[in-house]
């Protein structure tokens, strides 16, 4: 019993310290370019809403990304940022790309039609406000936190 919990310690500090390696390089926040986002039929005016994006190919070794939303010249621009780190450890040195889900809070909006448009060539939508409807949409998450699986 002994041996199987040293063995179990020895292996969860090696995960420890390859994390701690990899959370211990410099890092630059970034924009990471939107791949997808979720747009309802509608949601309710002059209510909180929140609505979820995906980046297009993010960094596996990159913190989650967050999103923000803000109204410039009547349309919904969405911006998505991550930390992106250097590192030398080889778990975090990946050509892969990660397809995190960041949810994005809406500013209040009154009732109407606005253009969606995200940062660099990202997809664009029209997200209409009505006196009701939803308080936003989510896209689902990829089972292995980020990464689609090779059939999809």
């Amino acid at each position: 019993m002994r041996l199987v919990r040293s063995a179990s310690i020895s292996i969860a500090l090696l995960s420890l310290a390859a994390l701690a390696a990899c959370n211990d390089s410099v890092c630059d926040e970034i924009e990471t370019q939107i791949g997808d986002i979720c747009v309802p039929s509608a949601i309710a005016a002059n209510s909180e809403a929140i609505i979820d994006v995906r980046e297009s190919c993010g960094s596996i070794c990159a913190q989650a990304p967050s999103c923000t939303a803000v109204i410039l010249d009547g349309a919904i621009q969405l911006t998505m940022r991550e930390d992106q780190c250097s590192t030398t450890v080889a778990s975090c040195i990946a050509t892969q790309c990660n397809h995190n889900v960041a949810s994005c809070a809406l500013p209040l909006l009154g009732i109407g039609d606005y253009p969606v448009i995200v940062s660099g060539n990202g997809p664009s939508a029209i997200l209409r406000v009505r006196a009701t409807g939803t308080s936003g949409c989510h896209l689902p998450q990829f089972p292995d936190a980020g990464t689609p699986d090779a059939g999809d």
